[in-house]
């Protein structure tokens, strides 16, 4: 349980602000980055492996033993790109385990084909290399949703339950959201070639807050992220998720004067936040 221990350790880093901040300077710059593949090929790559997706170059090479494929088939088993829901028993067993070393009230009870599974995916992640920082959704994959909220990276932030309750219920579709705390951080993506691509897209959305205390003109933030997007030529369906129905329709009659609203939805109703997401 010694890599569980240095999560922990690392994740605790979150809480400085200074920190926080540094990380989210990234999503500004990625639509600088530079691809020597075009996604097209991205994406035929990661479909031709499938079970093992991620190459450790040197790392395997240098394990060429039996237990080398062991640790390889053990990591592929928990991330694969079939693994959704053995990717959810191994989140639940972590979390009983943190529980039980707290508590100390009872042992964790694991049959030996699982715990054989446990020691090798953590003896295979020992010999790789973690660097902590700030990782960046791609959109590689076929259900893609765009959320936009000032506090998206806050642990208390209020739409979280509604974002891993809609992530759960829609484990059959594999939804991927892309999670954005501005809206320059939202178009520095879409510009990007990987958000450039969902342009074509009849399976990507975007969901955004009307409100964001980070951005200059804070009471229409959402309606004036519409406003880039179409102009960006995006024109999948987008929600406005806010806590004044009302006064948001009037904010985007104001701007959109009556054009494009066709894909725009606005509601208050978490309900309808939900079936959005999952893309009913």
């Amino acid at each position: 349980m010694e890599v569980f221990n240095h999560i922990q350790n690392a994740n605790a880093n979150v809480n400085d602000p200074e920190i926080r901040l540094q990380h989210y300077y990234v999503e500004k710059y990625v639509q600088s980055a530079i691809l020597y593949q075009n996604t097209t090929a991205l994406l035929k790559k990661r479909e031709e492996y499938a079970v093992v997706e991620d190459d450790f170059g040197p790392t395997r090479t240098q394990m060429l033993i039996h237990e080398a494929k062991a640790y390889a088939f053990a990591i592929a088993f928990y991330t694969g790109a079939y693994s959704e829901m053995l990717s959810l028993n191994a989140i639940i067993f972590a979390r009983r385990w943190q529980r039980n070393k707290a508590t100390n009230a009872e042992n964790v009870q694991i049959d030996d084909n699982a715990a054989m599974i446990m020691y090798y995916v953590i003896k295979g992640l020992s010999h790789i290399n973690f660097y902590w920082g700030r990782v960046i959704e791609l959109g590689l994959c076929k259900y893609v949703a765009l959320w936009v909220d000032d506090h998206i990276f806050h642990e208390w932030w209020e739409n979280k339950g509604h974002m891993e309750k809609a992530s759960t219920l829609g484990t059959q579709i594999n939804i991927h959201f892309i999670p954005k705390s501005t809206t320059q951080g939202a178009m520095a993506f879409l510009r990007y070639e990987f958000g450039a691509r969902l342009k074509n897209s009849g399976t990507f959305r975007i969901v955004t807050d009307l409100n964001r205390d980070n951005e200059s003109s804070a009471s229409d933030a959402g309606v004036r992220l519409l406003v880039q997007v179409r102009k960006f030529g995006v024109h999948q369906k987008c929600l406005i998720f806010t806590g004044n129905a009302s006064e948001g329709r009037r904010k985007l009659n104001k701007i959109f004067q009556g054009n494009q609203l066709d894909d725009i939805k606005i509601t208050e109703d978490s309900i309808d936040l939900e079936q959005f997401v999952l893309f009913k």
